[in-house]
């Protein structure tokens, strides 16, 4: 419970009362920090954006199956929609959130190549339709060439940061 605006609440329940921007300012309250920016994605969200980053191929050394999922051992091209059951029905014994990261890491490393310097404008379409955010369109053009440079490098990094624990 976080309180904001003299108001104590679940993250779930700054959100139901004032939406994304009560919930960033809860998330400040509690991480002791400022944030920037916020993006907040559903299921059909990510669905679309993993597809118009073209899905994953990963390798599955065993066969995979959960009660809505199952892929055979070997190398897939996972989909939207499949990828993000498989990513949020990890395998047992399996960490979820490390499951998932590992998953969504590899889909951006992928992803994010030289080419995608060409599509772009297209993906972040893709980005501005399917979430909610308070990045703008300003944000993306004055940025535009340090996301060149970042798809142009041979090393690249890219750390995801999870936020996890009682929401409710």
């Amino acid at each position: 419970v976080v309180t904001v605006a003299a108001r104590p609440d679940t993250f779930a329940g700054h959100y139901d009362y004032a939406g994304c921007a009560n919930v960033k300012q809860a998330a400040e309250r509690l991480l002791l920090t400022d944030m920037d920016r916020y993006v907040r994605i559903d299921r059909n969200g990510a669905v679309n954006i993993i597809d118009a980053l073209g899905g994953l191929t990963h390798r599955f050394e065993e066969g995979y199956e959960t009660g809505s999922v199952s892929v055979p051992a070997g190398e897939h091209l996972l989909n939207g929609e499949l990828l993000y059951e498989v990513m949020n029905s990890p395998p047992e014994g399996e960490d979820p959130e490390t499951w998932r990261l590992s998953l969504a890491g590899e889909l951006l490393v992928n992803s994010l190549d030289e080419s995608a310097d060409s599509r772009m404008d297209f993906l972040m379409e893709v980005f501005w339709n399917n979430v909610d955010t308070d990045l703008s369109q300003f944000d993306y053009t004055t940025r535009r060439k340090a996301v060149t440079w970042f798809l142009r490098d041979g090393e690249k990094r890219v750390e995801i940061l999870p936020l996890s624990g009682e929401w409710n």
